[in-house]
């Protein structure tokens, strides 16, 4: 039985896989623009309703293995498959993924880090650039 419940949503008609360690955001931004009618705000909306789960920002969707689970049915992934990318939050001072802990000020920073010639080989933003704690990429 499905994790994510679609509440009579269907799936996005333009759907695109998700690329090697690419960010939540950078996967549901593509979407967004993949599907023109789209906007990251009807998507955080929608998200909301499918997870019964408040999301202030679309950057707590990995906060929520409910979002996670609805982003993965509207973009037909496989149950799961972004299991990965959940980020639980260790009080207010952390967030957790697996094994690493980061301070939640080493994620939320007010710009989105990115390697310019990385972007432009990949066609989107890696999870890692949420961490960067220095100015190169690897």
């Amino acid at each position: 039985m499905s994790r994510a419940v679609s509440h009579g949503v269907p799936r996005l008609l333009v759907r695109l896989p998700l690329g090697d360690d690419e960010s939540v955001v950078s996967f549901l931004q593509r979407h967004a623009e993949a599907n023109r009618a789209v906007r990251m705000l009807d998507l955080l909306r929608l998200l909301e309703r499918m997870s019964g789960e408040s999301l202030s920002d679309v950057r707590t969707v990995v906060h929520s293995r409910g979002a996670l689970h609805a982003v993965e049915w509207l973009t037909g992934l496989d149950e799961g498959a972004l299991d990965s990318r959940f980020l639980a939050r260790v009080q207010d001072t952390h967030v957790r993924s697996g094994h690493h802990f980061w301070p939640t000020a080493a994620r939320f920073s007010p710009r989105q880090a990115v390697c310019p010639s990385c972007l432009l080989d990949g066609g989107f933003a890696r999870t890692g650039w949420e961490f960067v704690q220095s100015p190169v990429c690897l």
